[in-house]
């Protein structure tokens, strides 16, 4: 069987690319060991944010917004985008600092129609707020959705265009040919394939490396978790200092914390490290190290007789990873403290997946230069479900083209193999 196009991951990024594919009547394969959805896409939080981008990223979330709004437009409802803005509230003057210091890094105000706002305007924009605001980040135009709906109605608005959804097999390993892709092996046989994308998310990594290709990722678990439906608090996506949440249209809260993040300690935990070390050193605050289960996996894995000598990607731990259970308990306090009329919510579902974080926290978009035929949309780090139509449609136009309408230069694989290349940045 051989396809024009094939891609490993069924992720917002992967379906995107197939979507777009699709439309343009090329013959494009999609394949996922699990369902659409079902790792990082469908466990986030569901923020379509452009402001706190980095300033490289500028052209790729001002396209994904664009992305975003045509395909609600093309998809309707089902999608489930509520575009209504996104708000990030200050609490003290460093944070207002860093703030203003984005938007004149970035031009927000022109470029992304980014603004920071007063405290007037933060309690105009959510009445009832409690606690003391200096003021605030806010995007009009960015927005929310319920992440596996909104993924899962674009796979299959990519399966009506024409893309094969193979889901339920996974890719063991990519087949070349001299320094060429001709096709993948998987758990049902070998498929062949003039082009691959790989947005395997987390797993990129363990995907690309028999071919001598290094990708920079680590594993960061994060936890999220969902309320029952509650009377109409907000169309805004709010984040705080202390919790993030927005509100779905059947009246339930998502949300979480970005005050710290786990990291579960590995074979690779070593390895490219001084590649994240500057990233790590400015942002430590955000992660507790953990040994735990995944570390013990990953040792029994390279014992001989076991599952994962045959299939590298049998790891239940890495599927199912458990949520912090203790973390969303606080963040749900904060939640009900910041909006009173929420005492009486309760946490229907605790869910946690395992974001792919690169150095820098950019994506990897482009060609893997070491392997002709070979494209990356991977490492989308925190931000990826907000980004994926737009790496989605990048990546789509490059395999096909050869070129895409947005550089993606600052996303090339090859800016790891230099240190100073690598810009170390604080999240917003």
């Amino acid at each position: 069987m051989h396809s024009e196009v094939t891609i490993i991951g069924g992720g917002i990024a992967g379906v995107s690319a197939a979507y777009y594919l699709a439309k343009d009547g090329v013959k494009v394969r999609l394949i996922d060991k699990e369902a659409i959805a079902s790792q990082q896409s469908g466990r986030n939080w569901g923020f379509i944010r452009r402001h706190g981008c980095h300033p490289y990223e500028v052209p790729l979330v001002k396209d994904s917004a664009r992305c975003w709004a045509s395909l609600s437009d093309e998809l309707g409802p089902d999608l489930g985008v509520i575009r209504k803005g996104c708000i990030s509230l200050a609490s003290d003057l460093d944070r207002l600092e860093q703030f203003h210091d984005w938007v004149q890094q970035t031009n927000a105000e022109q470029t992304l129609g980014s603004q920071v706002i007063s405290a007037d305007a933060v309690r105009e924009l959510l009445p009832g707020i409690q606690g003391e605001w200096l003021g605030a980040l806010y995007s009009a135009d960015d927005a929310h959705a319920v992440p596996t709906q909104a993924t899962r109605t674009l796979a299959a608005a990519a399966e009506r265009a024409g893309a094969v959804l193979d889901v339920g097999t996974t890719v063991l390993g990519i087949r070349v040919s001299g320094d060429r892709v001709v096709g993948v092996s998987t758990s049902r046989g070998d498929l062949g394939t003039g082009i691959l994308i790989c947005a395997a998310g987390a797993w990129s990594s363990r995907l690309l490396r028999p071919l001598g290709v290094e990708l920079p990722i680590r594993w960061v678990r994060g936890t999220a978790a969902r309320t029952n439906s509650v009377e109409p608090i907000t169309d805004l996506a709010v984040a705080t200092p202390s919790v993030g949440f927005s509100q779905a249209a059947d009246g339930a809260i998502t949300f979480g914390t970005t005050a710290w993040s786990d990291y579960d300690l590995s074979l690779s935990s070593f390895r490219h490290l001084r590649l994240f070390v500057p990233n790590l050193m400015r942002n430590r605050a955000m992660f507790r190290f953990h040994v735990n289960r995944l570390l013990a996996e990953d040792v029994l894995g390279h014992f001989p007789g076991h599952p994962r000598r045959h299939n590298p990607f049998v790891w239940p731990w890495v599927d199912q990873p458990p949520p912090n259970v203790g973390k969303v308990e606080r963040a749900h306090e904060s939640l009900k403290k910041l909006l009173p009329k929420l005492a009486d919510s309760r946490i229907q579902q605790i869910w946690a997946g395992y974001i792919d974080i690169t150095p820098d926290a950019l994506p990897v978009v482009g060609p893997a230069s070491a392997v002709r035929g070979l494209y990356l949309a991977t490492g989308l780090s925190s931000h990826g479900f907000g980004i994926g139509p737009g790496v989605g449609h990048a990546v789509a136009e490059l395999a096909v083209k050869g070129t895409s309408s947005i550089d993606v230069s600052p996303f090339r694989l090859e800016r790891f193999r230099s240190r100073e290349a690598i810009a170390a940045h604080q999240h917003i």
